[in-house]
């Protein structure tokens, strides 16, 4: 946990000098947790502003507050900058130079959060390692992440997310990462990021920060491989997927697993993950060759993989007497839903799917949704129910039976009344952007499945 001076902060927040020798501990930005000698970043959001709650976190015993604007009614120091979100970066980076430590870096449109928990899982069996917690992976939960690194620490792991140009810029620049993965390009934060081109180019910001002896991990199968081999700045590059250095071979997916050859270099192993779906064996060929560039055992990376947990709202199963669910509602895009679907489809029996909005993705959104209701028809899903407006529309191009629904109570209430009436068993994809608050349908479902 970070530990310093208060008087070292204005040579890192380029500001006054102060005189104090007290030593805060630990960082926060909610007043909530805010603990003695912590030291309090008042940041302003869309819905709070951090400089509300100062009082409160001196009164909870903070040594100090960096804060936009000075308030002579409180007690206790503050510090005057001109952006504390740019602060609390400015902080995290200095930390972060202190140790010696490797920093695995991934990002991508899909996958990030999967392969985060894989490495995870791999490099935590040979020494303390730190990942970044849930999808703490932007301008405020990477630094708060990076606040945690210890001399005990051997690795770091974080993911790194855009929803604007320059994003992931800015976070290298705050982790400067030894090694940088891009999982894949696909369409998300569309709306902000207009194209795949600029996605493309936003991704590879991380790894055209790089160090000159760090390490690219890159999608061989990515259309925009190429661009990003060139942009990266380091002297090493490691290629996963077909055509890679990492590639696998003799897949069998099964229902709640995944098992497959894994080649790297010389060596050749078979190896299971609990994951299911054929993304997630890229996933695992992204962990596994990310943990070759740090020279770790092929047994530890097969253990690893073994043992990385599923994931609640990422392809997980939760299965029943009367249902199976796959929950996959804790976000969505056009590529993750089509990984999606495959997933569904190795199960017997009937399969229905429920689909909320896929948020973010500009002006074409609705043609993007409409174009992957026509790719669900070649699945054998036997019913569609929508949420949202979007997916409501594109609907009408489902050749079997649809339903459309405008608030979530009413498409549980449905969803349980046909369940509960059912004579036999069926498998339920459940996918949509976070908004649509489909994870409620699951755990509505959960409790009608028994």
């Amino acid at each position: 946990m970070i530990q310093m001076r208060v008087a070292d902060l204005p040579n890192i927040l380029n500001i006054k000098k102060i005189n104090s020798e007290q030593i805060f501990k630990g960082v926060s930005i909610n007043s909530r947790n805010t603990v003695p000698d912590n030291l309090f970043v008042a940041i302003k959001g869309k819905r709070y502003d951090g400089h509300d709650y100062v009082k409160e976190a001196i009164d909870k015993g903070a040594i100090a507050a960096v804060v936009e604007r000075f308030n002579p009614r409180l007690s206790g120091i503050q510090l005057v900058v001109a952006d504390t979100m740019k602060a609390l970066g400015a902080l995290a980076s200095n930390w972060r130079t202190k140790f010696q430590v490797p920093v695995i870096a991934i990002t991508g449109s899909v996958g990030k959060t999967t392969v985060k928990e894989m490495i995870g899982s791999i490099l935590s069996q040979l020494g303390s390692c730190l990942t970044s917690h849930g999808n703490m992976n932007n301008e405020i939960g990477l630094p708060l992440t990076l606040f945690s690194i210890e001399n005990e620490t051997k690795f770091v792991v974080v993911e790194m997310g855009a929803a604007k140009n320059g994003d992931i810029d800015y976070l290298a620049k705050i982790a400067k990462p030894s090694i940088g993965i891009i999982t894949c390009c696909a369409p998300a934060h569309l709306e902000n990021l207009e194209s795949l081109e600029n996605i493309a180019i936003t991704k590879g910001a991380l790894v055209s920060n790089l160090p000159p002896n760090g390490t690219a991990v890159l999608n061989r199968e990515d259309r925009f491989f190429d661009y990003w081999k060139k942009t990266n700045s380091s002297s090493n590059l490691v290629s996963f997927g077909k055509g890679g250095d990492c590639f696998s071979s003799q897949e069998l997916l099964e229902a709640d697993s995944s098992l497959f050859q894994l080649n790297f270099r010389s060596f050749v192993g078979k190896l299971e993950i609990e994951q299911v779906g054929q993304h997630n064996i890229k996933n695992a060929l992204a962990a596994a060759a990310a943990s070759f560039v740090l020279k770790t055992d092929p047994q530890t990376i097969a253990k690893g993989l073994k043992k990385a947990p599923r994931i609640p709202g990422r392809l997980f199963w939760v299965r029943g007497k009367r249902i199976n669910i796959l929950d996959d509602s804790y976000n969505a895009n056009p590529r993750a839903l089509r990984a999606a679907i495959d997933t569904l489809c190795y199960e017997k029996g009937e399969k229905w799917i429920v689909l909320g909005d896929m948020l973010e993705l500009g002006s074409n959104a609705q043609e993007l949704h409409n174009e992957s209701i026509i790719k669900i028809n070649k699945s054998g899903i036997s019913r569609l129910f929508c949420l949202g407006s979007f997916f409501g529309k594109a609907s009408r191009y489902f050749e079997r039976q649809s339903e459309n629904f405008t608030d979530v109570d009413n498409l549980i209430l449905r969803l349980r009344d046909l369940i509960c009436t059912s004579e036999k068993k069926v498998s339920v994809l459940i996918k949509g952007s976070r908004a649509l608050q489909l994870d409620q349908v699951v755990e509505a479902l959960k409790k009608a499945n028994v």
